[in-house]
């Protein structure tokens, strides 16, 4: 969202940005390894969770006004994790991510199984995403090796 919110003040595509949140990941990673941090994992971005129905309820003005639907949300968050991905591999990283499990290949959208039920939030049910968290990170050489 908060890539939205800044291509929506900006007047510039939500996507173009990524390439400049990329290189923040960058000079965090630069910087972990330069105070000799070896064991850094990336993980990607969750799957947005809010509907479209659901976004005017937000708390937070920033997830509140963005003019963005889920769709496009989900995009931008596959796309993003799609460079991260790329940064990790560049950099010898572990990385991980759920979106594939965590995505309804019918929708396009989040699965509702990982959707909080009582409240309207943005983040996943941690209940529901805690066993693929584990298992992937079970799978990491960094926390193997």
């Amino acid at each position: 969202m908060t890539l939205w919110a800044v291509a929506q003040k900006r007047g510039v595509a939500a996507a173009e940005l990524i390439p400049q949140a990329i290189r923040g990941y960058q000079r965090l990673i630069d910087y972990l390894q330069s105070n000799g941090k070896s064991r850094i994992v990336l993980f990607g971005s969750i799957l947005p969770t809010v509907s479209d129905e659901q976004q005017t309820f937000q708390l937070e003005p920033l997830r509140r006004n963005a003019s963005a639907d889920q769709r496009q949300r989900t995009a931008l968050a596959l796309a993003f994790n799609q460079q991260l991905q790329v940064l990790a591999k560049d950099a010898g990283l572990d990385y991980l991510d759920m979106t594939q499990e965590t995505l309804d290949e019918k929708t396009g959208l989040v699965n509702q199984a990982f959707v909080i039920r009582d409240r309207i939030d943005h983040h996943q049910s941690q209940a529901m995403i805690a066993p693929f968290g584990c298992a992937k990170l079970l799978e990491t050489s960094a926390l193997n090796g």
